[in-house]
């Protein structure tokens, strides 16, 4: 599946122990500028949205780009760690964006 823009999607998984929701939503805006930065540079990474599993002290985020390396770059930029970056497919509503 692929994302509006017409590249794969990946799942960035991430271990946040004690991480609010606060903080989280900070290194998010942070890593969807880096993207924003990278695409305005010719490299298009774009971030679709996360999920913030507090109880499991875990988060998922979801990109489009080229690549495994292009997310995983867009993700060093902003300085936010994260454990791994998978391709992944994201089943949507019927009539949602994919």
């Amino acid at each position: 599946m692929t994302a509006t823009i017409g590249m794969p999607t990946f799942m960035v998984e991430r271990y946040v122990p004690g991480v609010d929701r606060r903080a989280f939503e900070d290194a998010i805006r942070s890593t969807a500028s880096a993207a924003a930065a990278m695409a305005e540079q010719g490299l298009r990474v774009e971030y679709l949205g996360s999920v913030l599993v507090p109880a499991e002290e875990l988060c998922f985020c979801r990109f489009a780009g080229p690549d495994a390396g292009a997310v995983e770059e867009a993700n060093r930029r902003a300085d936010v760690p994260f454990w791994r970056v998978v391709e992944a497919v994201f089943i949507e509503p019927e009539g949602e964006r994919t």
